[in-house]
């Protein structure tokens, strides 16, 4: 995959087939066959941000497919 971009992107962006927001924050935009999409880091709000999952954030759609389960994660990224 090629890059798309490079930077950081922050947004509250939908997971798939739900209407629930989540905040999420991923580096570069890779160039897939379903558009550019950024391989990101899901944090929770309901447990105060100190919950994590990783997966592919599709910078068209503005959705979010996760890949992984929710785990600990302390991170200074995470906005609450």
């Amino acid at each position: 995959m090629n890059v798309h971009s490079l930077g950081w992107r922050s947004d509250w962006v939908s997971e798939v087939n739900t209407s629930l927001r989540y905040f999420m924050v991923g580096y570069a935009s890779l160039h897939t066959a379903y558009g550019p999409a950024v391989w990101a880091t899901q944090f929770s709000q309901n447990s105060g941000g100190d919950t994590a999952r990783w997966g592919v954030w599709n910078l068209i759609t503005n959705r979010f497919y996760p890949s992984s389960g929710w785990m600990r994660a302390v991170s200074a990224l995470c906005p609450y």
